[in-house]
C-alpha cells in the first residue's frame, strides 16, 4: 500500500504543482496517514522548513477530514505552529496563518460550534494584506469559505446570499491566481451546497438551478481516476439537492434519479478509502427511497473514530432508526423498549457525570432516535405516536446553533 503512495507521488509530481495534493484523492486512508508522518520527520531534517511542515499540515488536516480524527487536527496545528516558527517575511506569515483557518475550517466541519467559526473569522480579520496574488486569493478563498458557513448558521436570507457573492468574487480571484483545483474543487462544492440551502428555504428556482448547472460542471471536470472524493461528493450533493426537490413535489421518478446518484458515488471508492465521505453517502442515502442496510450502517459506523463527528452521530442516529424500523417489522416491542432504555441509560449517565458529557450534536442524535423509537411504538400499537416534540424543538435549534444543519433536519421532518 505504501509502495503505491510513493508511485502516486512520482506519477503526479510530473505534471502538478508542489502545493496541489490533489492527488492524495487517489490514496487509501492509511497510506495518508503513513505519507503525513513520514512529511512530520521529513520537516524536521528540511532545509526549507516552512514550506514542509505547511505540506505536513495539509495531509494531516486531510487524514482527519476523511477519517473523522481531532487528534489528526491536533497534528495539523502543531505543524502550522513549527511553519510559523520557520516563517521568513510577511508572505511566510500570511502562509500560515492561513493554514490555521483551513484547520479550524475542518474542526468545524467535524464537529460544530460556532467559536471555532468565529476563531476562523478572527484570524482572518487579523491578517495585513497578502503580499502575493496567490496568497490574496487563497484569503479570498477561505473568506468566502468562512461566510457560507456563517450565511447557513444564520439562516437568514441576506447573510447566505452575501456568503454566496464572496463565493463567487472568491471563484474568479483564485481562478485568475492559478490555485490548485482542490482549493477552487472545495469552494465550488460548498457554493453549490449553500445555493441548495437557500434555494430550497427561499423557494427560488433560479438558485436551485444554478447549483445543478455548477454541481454537473464540477462532476464532469473531476475524473473518476484522479478526482474520485470530490466527483463523489460532488454527485451525493446531486442526488441530495435532488432529493429534497423530489420530496417537496411528491415526484418518484426523480427521488429514484436522485437515488441513482447517490449510489453511483458508491461506485467511485470504498468505505475503508474514505471512512467519513462514505458515512457522508450513507446518510444521503437514507433520505432516499434505498436506505443502507442496518448489517451497512453498523460496518461503517465501526470505522469511524470514536470521538469522530458531527457524521458519526448522524450515521448512528440512521442506525437506531433502522434497528427501530426493524424491531417495528417484527412485531418486538421489547426491542423497541430495550433502545430506549439504552439511549435514557447513556443520557443519565452522561447527566450525571458518570460518562463523558455529550457533545451537543450527539445529545440532539439520541433525542432523534428516540423520537423514531416513540414513533415505531406508535404505529406498532395502532395509536397516535407520543413524539418528544419539546426535545425534538430544542434539539434541532441546537443542532442549528452548532452547525449540524443535517441532523436539525432530520429533527424537525420528524416532527413534521
Amino acid at each position: 500500500m505504501f509502495e503505491f503512495g510513493r508511485d502516486l507521488r512520482r506519477l503526479f509530481s510530473r505534471h502538478r504543482p508542489a502545493e496541489d495534493l490533489g492527488w492524495l484523492e487517489l490514496m487509501p486512508v492509511a497510506a495518508v496517514e503513513a505519507e503525513a508522518r513520514r512529511l512530520s520527520g521529513e520537516a524536521l531534517r528540511a532545509v526549507a522548513a516552512h514550506a514542509a511542515w505547511l505540506k505536513t499540515a495539509a495531509v494531516w488536516r486531510e487524514h482527519g477530514r476523511r477519517r473523522g480524527r481531532q487528534d489528526s487536527l491536533d497534528r495539523a496545528d502543531a505543524a502550522v505552529a513549527d511553519a510559523l516558527l520557520a516563517a521568513n517575511g510577511p508572505g511566510q506569515k500570511a502562509a500560515g496563518r492561513l493554514a490555521a483557518v483551513a484547520t479550524l475550517l475542518a474542526r468545524f466541519d467535524l464537529s460544530g460550534g460556532p467559536e471555532t467559526l468565529e476563531a476562523a473569522r478572527r484570524l482572518l480579520d487579523e491578517l495585513q494584506p497578502a503580499p502575493t496574488q496567490a496568497l490574496q486569493a487563497e484569503a479570498a478563498v477561505l473568506h468566502a469559505r468562512v461566510a457560507l458557513r456563517a450565511g447557513m448558521l444564520a439562516a437568514e436570507a441576506t447573510a447566505r446570499r452575501d456568503a454566496l457573492a464572496l463565493a463567487d468574487a472568491a471563484q474568479v480571484e483564485g481562478q485568475a491566481a492559478g490555485l490548485p483545483m482542490p482549493w477552487l474543487d472545495e469552494l465550488a462544492l460548498e457554493r453549490a451546497g449553500a445555493l441548495l440551502e437557500a434555494g430550497l428555504a427561499d423557494r427560488d428556482a433560479r438558485l436551485l438551478n444554478q447549483a445543478g448547472r455548477d454541481l454537473r460542471g464540477l462532476v464532469e471536470a473531476a475524473e473518476p481516476e484522479r478526482r474520485p472524493l470530490t466527483r463523489a461528493r460532488g454527485l451525493a450533493l446531486c442526488g441530495a439537492g435532488l432529493g429534497a426537490l423530489a420530496r417537496l413535489a411528491g415526484h418518484r421518478d426523480a427521488t429514484r434519479q436522485a437515488a441513482a446518484m447517490v449510489e453511483a458515488a458508491t461506485d467511485l471508492f470504498t468505505a475503508d478509502h474514505s471512512p467519513l465521505d462514505w458515512a457522508a453517502v450513507l446518510v444521503a442515502r437514507g433520505d432516499l427511497e434505498r436506505p443502507p442496510s442496518l448489517a451497512h450502517l453498523k460496518a461503517v459506523e465501526r470505522l469511524l473514530s470514536p470521538d469522530a463527528s458531527i457524521l458519526a452521530a448522524a450515521l448512528r442516529e440512521r442506525r437506531l432508526e433502522q434497528e427501530a424500523l426493524t424491531a417495528e417489522k417484527a412485531g418486538d416491542l421489547g426491542a423497541l423498549e430495550r433502545i430506549e432504555a439504552s439511549l435514557r441509560r447513556r443520557l443519565g449517565a452522561r447527566a450525571a457525570g458518570v460518562a463523558e458529557p455529550p457533545r451537543a450534536f450527539d445529545w440532539v442524535a439520541d433525542q432523534i432516535a428516540l423520537g423514531h423509537v416513540a414513533a415505531a411504538r406508535g404505529r406498532l400499537l395502532g395509536r397516535p405516536s407520543r413524539l418528544p416534540r419539546v426535545a425534538l424543538t430544542e434539539a434541532a435549534a441546537l443542532a442549528r446553533e452548532e452547525g449540524a444543519f443535517g441532523l436539525a433536519a432530520r429533527a424537525e421532518a420528524l416532527m413534521g
